[in-house]
């Protein structure tokens, strides 16, 4: 199941929708088969931010994780198993913030789960998140950065952090941080990568070309 839903994923990367969506199907399948409800619920929230960034759709994002807890219910797992923080992000991203921070309230109250480092990393995302949604830049960008540290994905703080900056009129702050995402030779890696995208993100490409184009035509930035 892991290998299905990371191949998917890369599949994703090349906007390989269709064949993406298969294998997660596969990943889903394989986990609910085996009665891993925890690890199930992990999934269907990395695919829910997933899709909703791709997609740039947070009701498709919305129904795989409440599809997921209907499947498996929170309270029918032991706390230690139930991934709070990374459902919480996810509702978060989909704009739902309240249901974020209920989770992030019931989380608290529950000593038994898990409250390792690792874990608590998205408990500052989830908070960053609804800081930006709710117009509270300045908040956003502290939770962010603690989000940020030691954080093994090296990308999922940074577009919200550039948002932020973004927000609060901060130009050069913000490109910093979209650049780590997308500078001229990333437009570029992303056209050769998605040479054979699904129809249902072609859309992309067309902003990303147009993209590339716009950058073409500006003068150098002097050192």
């Amino acid at each position: 199941a892991t290998a299905y839903e990371w191949m998917g994923s890369l599949d994703a990367m090349r906007g390989r929708m269709d064949r993406a969506t298969e294998r997660w199907e596969r990943a889903f399948a394989g986990t609910a088969e085996r009665r891993l409800p925890g690890q199930y619920l992990q999934r269907a929230a990395r695919r829910a931010v997933t899709e909703t960034l791709l997609y740039r759709d947070p009701s498709a994002g919305r129904r795989i994780v409440e599809d997921a807890l209907a499947r498996f219910p929170l309270e029918s797992l032991a706390p230690l198993d139930r991934p709070y923080p990374q459902l919480a992000f996810a509702f978060a991203v989909v704009g739902d913030e309240a249901r974020a921070q209920a989770l992030l309230d019931d989380f608290a109250t529950r000593p038994e789960a898990d409250h390792s480092e690792s874990t608590e990393l998205w408990v500052h995302g989830t908070r960053g998140v609804i800081a930006y949604m709710q117009g509270r830049p300045e908040e956003a960008i502290e939770a962010l950065r603690r989000f940020d540290e030691t954080n093994e994905c090296s990308t999922c703080a940074a577009p919200w952090l550039g948002r932020s900056f973004d927000a609060l009129e901060q130009p050069d702050s913000a490109r910093v941080f979209y650049e780590h995402l997308a500078e001229k030779d990333y437009y570029r890696r992303f056209l050769e990568l998605w040479d054979q995208a699904s129809p249902s993100v072609r859309d992309r490409i067309t902003a990303v070309e147009a993209a590339l184009e716009r950058l073409k035509s500006e003068p150098p930035i002097a050192d």
